[in-house]
């Protein structure tokens, strides 16, 4: 059941100032006037095209926006505004792509930075022990990933924010993916599932919230609810019929 909220986000708005030229300054607002609210055990899909806002939301969120970065509004966890200590511990991100994950370090050694075990992390998405012991240029693209979900996640989180955490894996390996987020969401924390695949969103999250052009278009409880914009996202998507024709 979904109950009061975790993290509130309220009137975000955040620009930069970009110089044309040598003396010309434009200031260009990236996300605008943006609210949205997760509750403790919901997981939240944020949906929406290239460039829609979605990661920089998620910079937001994490406190990783760079100096020349100007915000307004707040973001509030548990109530209260959420700072340095909760990110460190109980709000925990898995980062988009691969790159973050070390190339000079072994996989299990990697992963026991974050002060996880190894060999557990790693069956938690479908992947062997022997997989520790390997270096990351010895892993396709679609391992990384889920090693970068590993190495990311804990027993004791209280928010998940994923960007982009499925591209490039095969059905099973995403379907391994969707199940751990129900997982969590039964274990009563909460997931912000940043994502531009609605299918994947549809099919694991409580509501839909979709993105575009730096503010908030839709929120969903789910496909049936889209319209607009939102619906011509949906139809975008190459398996839509598949699942209009389940609903």
């Amino acid at each position: 059941m979904i109950t009061d909220p975790l993290l509130t986000v309220t009137d975000v708005s955040v620009a930069f100032h970009q110089y044309v030229g040598l003396l010309r300054r434009r200031h260009v607002v990236q996300l605008d006037n943006v609210s949205m609210d997760l509750a403790a055990g919901e997981i939240l899909a944020v949906v929406g095209a290239s460039g829609a806002g979605k990661s920089l939301l998620a910079d937001v969120i994490l406190g990783l926006l760079p100096p020349n970065a100007h915000v307004s509004g707040e973001v509030r966890f548990h109530g209260r505004e959420l700072v340095d200590a909760d990110r460190k511990g109980r709000v925990r991100y898995v980062p988009q792509g691969t790159g973050h994950i070390d190339p000079t370090m072994k996989i299990g050694d990697f992963i026991a930075l974050s002060g996880s075990d190894p060999i557990a992390q790693l069956a938690r998405f479908g992947l062997g022990p022997e997989i520790a012991t390997r270096f990351p240029h010895e892993l396709s693209g679609g391992m990384l990933r889920r090693v970068s979900l590993a190495a990311s996640v804990s027993d004791d989180m209280e928010l998940l924010i994923a960007d982009e955490p499925t591209p490039g894996l095969h059905p099973e390996a995403v379907t391994e993916v969707t199940d751990y987020f129900r997982q969590v969401r039964t274990d009563g924390a909460s997931i912000l599932f940043i994502t531009h695949d609605m299918i994947t969103a549809a099919s694991v999250a409580d509501r839909i919230t979709v993105m575009r052009d730096g503010t908030i278009d839709t929120v969903a409880a789910g496909v049936d609810e889209l319209t607009g914009y939102a619906r011509q996202l949906w139809r975008a998507q190459p398996a839509h019929d598949f699942w209009e024709a389940l609903s």
